[in-house]
Formats: structure tokens, sequence, C-alpha cells
């Protein structure tokens, strides 16, 4: 069991622990898919999942389960960010073993708002990258409340960004 803030993680949640693939996750939970992972962090934090959904499994982007009153945001192939996401409610994003690319014009990739967020890299091939060439790009996420922990994956962090205030992260 892994222990966070008094919640007990158990080795049934593989999210957590990261031994499923994708296609396994489909087959256990009911996904709904996004276009855009934009879209789908929207949703979560609406409390609305479902009102933006737009596209089939095949085609999406993003995809929500949630289990156990969970809520999982998986992203299902490599995608470019061209804004910043804005979590503010409690949720896990996994990076599916797929690449997540920001190439914007703000000063962050995520700014969490509030709410207490995991971003899932263990799955093989996951990695985030900072493509932008915008000089204020300087921070992966700025944390305004709540926390991130980052669990595995490949951070390829340039332009001066850091890992920064309210971060746990977990080899």
């Amino acid at each position: 069991c892994i222990q966070d803030d008094g919640q007990t993680l158990t080795p049934s949640d593989p999210i957590i622990i990261g031994e499923s693939s994708v296609e396994e996750l489909q087959e256990k939970y009911v996904f709904t898919y996004y276009s855009s992972l934009s879209s789908a962090v929207t949703d979560v934090n609406n409390g609305t999942i479902g009102t933006n959904a737009d596209t089939t499994k095949e085609d999406a982007t993003a995809g929500i389960y949630t289990n156990n009153g969970q809520v999982y945001v998986v992203l299902l192939k490599d995608t470019t960010l061209d804004t910043r996401i804005s979590p503010s409610v409690d949720m896990t994003i996994n990076l599916g073993g797929n690449t997540l690319s920001y190439n914007g014009n703000d000063t962050m990739v995520m700014y969490v708002t509030s709410g207490n967020l995991i971003i899932d890299g263990r799955l093989e091939g996951s990695k985030v990258e900072l493509i932008s060439t915008n000089e204020n790009l300087n921070h992966f996420a700025q944390i305004a409340a709540g926390n991130t922990t980052i669990i595995g994956g490949i951070y390829n962090i340039s332009l001066n960004s850091e890992i920064g205030v309210g971060f746990t992260v977990v080899n």
C-alpha cells in the first residue's frame, strides 16, 4: 500500500500502481472520450463529465473514467497543448505511455488552483516535453492550492522550467 495524506491506496487500483495498460483499463472501466485533454480537464473541474465529450474511442486524445469516487483522465495518444490546463479538483492524469508536449505562450503548463493532482507517468513511454520557444515559460506547474504528486515518467523540462513548491516526486 502507498500512504498519502492518510488515504491508503490499495494494490487493486491499477492506475495507482501502474500495472495496467490503457487497453486493460478501457476493458475494465467505462470511458468518456474527448478530442482534447483541455476539454476533459474542464469537464472534470466543472463536475460535468461527458458535457464536452465529442469523439470516438478510435479518435480520442483523452478519456475519463471513475473508480470508487476518484476521477482519472488518461492520455490516449501523443498530444501537444497550446494553452495551459488548470486542474481545480482532485484528479489523476495518467500519461498512458504517451508524450504530452507544450507549445503555448503561458508561463506554465499547468496551473493547479485547488484539489489534489496526481500525474502518473509509470506506463512505459510516458513523458512531458516543453517545446515552446516562449521565453516566459519557466514552470511546468504552479500550485496555488492543493498538492501535486508526480509518479514516474520522463519530464523534459527546458527553458529554466522547474518543479516547484507544492510538488512531491515519487520514483
